[in-house]
């Protein structure tokens, strides 16, 4: 009986020390991982507003692109005009 308490009481101490080198290593790898999280943190943010950048330029090419188009039609009906009276000359 003697040598089966002693044999339980070993086992303890060494999960207790198993626990606690456990315990030291979580301890370690989150004090390692907050920099790089915080670091992950900030470039999503940077990506984030490169997105909202190139959203933003984007939108303004598209309004660009029509305005261009509309002056190119516009260009076009005017020579259109200026055209008509000199066929009938």
């Amino acid at each position: 009986m003697c040598c089966g308490c002693c044999g339980v009481i070993f086992v303890m101490i060494e999960l207790r020390g198993a626990i606690r080198a456990l315990k030291e290593f979580i301890k370690t790898t989150e004090n390692s991982l907050k920099p790089t999280l915080e670091e992950l943190q900030q470039t999503l943010k940077s990506v984030r507003n490169v997105t909202d950048n190139v959203t933003g330029v984007t939108e303004d090419v598209r309004v660009l692109s029509s305005s261009v188009r509309d002056v190119g039609v516009n260009v076009k009906r005017v020579s259109e005009l200026v055209e008509a009276p000199l066929h009938l000359r």
